[in-house]
């Protein structure tokens, strides 16, 4: 028979457990764990309170071993629970990529890619860079993709002094021939139709890398060069050996800003004090003249995401953004080439983003808080 053995108490963010006259906090993250825990509790207070129901209740008191049966037992931790492991290795996972594993875990999303990810870090001789890869991918805001590689950004210049057509600049192939916008729409069959036909073999303009000059290259283009054992001093050199691949802001020169995919065992150099890294191997994946916010990118989800992943958000809890196009607006933050007070015009909004020109003409995507009303 059941015993009055157990008893708890849950707020928002925590629940404390009596049980058999010891006391135990488990930290929530999102409403969904929260919700689990108390029906284990609950289970388990109208259960026998037998070996095997207590071991089915530990799981729900013990988040990492709930993780772990999660992920399939593709996980380990090492024995004092501290280090997160890829299952028959002897490498801890870097700790901000196991933090994120455990997240994405604990709010029901795939870490598939970021498995994927790491495994291919493991592949990498250059592991010194490897262990600050993750932290790099977080600070500049690049993207994991699917297979375990990572989104960034070049500058190049056309050969020839081709232009680059207006409404191509955010185009891309997928694996099934079809054109999307990097935002994962479908366009329209003239422009799918003109951008294949660009990009064809017979048509896909040559570029050269601005720094030599000498390595042409087109969108699809897979780009290497050999690898090379350097020292540590070396290796923070912010313009050393290597084909560089850096945030959306970095300045490059160069007359067209094209976005590559590298695979984390590709990367010679990785700072992340800088904006760029030093990579081997990259392949071109397509034009890109706009900052892209990316809705499925993994490495920055946000809480605010999270919760939304979780069902934990009404519609009422959006906030509409104010400005419309058309709208002069002002800057009240400091903020990569944001001024304080100078007057920006609106040419797009998209939910709490907005794209605005400046006077130079310089068109840019910020969050809608850095701005007013003029």
């Amino acid at each position: 028979m059941a015993t009055n053995n157990l008893a708890y108490i849950a707020t928002e963010t925590t629940i404390t457990v009596i049980l058999n006259g010891k006391y135990k906090t488990i930290q929530v993250r999102s409403k969904t764990q929260r919700n689990d825990v108390i029906k284990a509790l609950e289970k388990y207070k109208k259960s026998e309170q037998t070996e095997k129901d207590f071991e089915e209740l530990d799981v729900f008191l013990a988040p990492v071993k709930r993780i772990l049966l999660e992920s399939d037992n593709r996980l380990e931790l090492d024995t004092e629970g501290n280090k997160l492991f890829l299952s028959g290795t002897t490498t801890p996972i870097e700790p901000g990529l196991a933090a994120k594993i455990l997240d994405f875990l604990d709010n029901g999303l795939s870490v598939e890619p970021l498995i994927k990810f790491w495994i291919s870090c493991l592949r990498n001789p250059h592991f010194i860079a490897v262990q600050e890869l993750f932290n790099f991918l977080e600070t500049n805001n690049l993207p994991i993709t699917d297979d375990g590689g990572f989104l960034g950004y070049k500058k190049l210049n056309f050969v020839g002094g081709i232009e680059l057509p207006e409404n191509f600049g955010e185009l891309f192939v997928d694996t099934s021939g079809s054109v999307r916008t990097i935002g994962g729409k479908l366009v329209d069959q003239e422009v799918a139709t003109s951008y294949l036909n660009f990009i064809s073999e017979a048509n896909n303009p040559t570029m050269k890398d601005v720094w030599s000059g000498t390595i042409k290259q087109k969108i699809g283009d897979v780009v290497r060069i050999d690898r090379v054992k350097f020292n540590e001093e070396e290796r923070r050199e912010a313009c050393g050996y290597g084909l560089h691949i850096g945030s959306f802001g970095y300045s490059f020169g160069g007359n067209v800003r094209v976005l590559c995919k590298v695979m984390p065992e590709d990367v010679i150099a990785c700072n992340p004090e800088n904006q760029k890294l030093r990579t081997c191997k990259y392949q071109i994946v397509s034009f890109v003249d706009s900052k892209t916010e990316v809705t499925q990118l993994l490495v920055n989800l946000t809480k605010e995401e999270q919760e939304i992943a979780n069902g934990d958000f009404e519609d009422d809890d959006f906030i509409e953004n104010p400005f419309e196009e058309g709208d002069i607006i002002r800057a009240v933050s400091t903020l990569d080439e944001i001024t304080e007070d100078n007057l920006y015009y609106v040419t797009n909004i998209d939910g709490e983003s907005v794209c605005v020109v400046d006077d130079q003409g310089e068109e840019s995507w910020y969050d809608y808080s850095y701005f007013e009303n003029r």
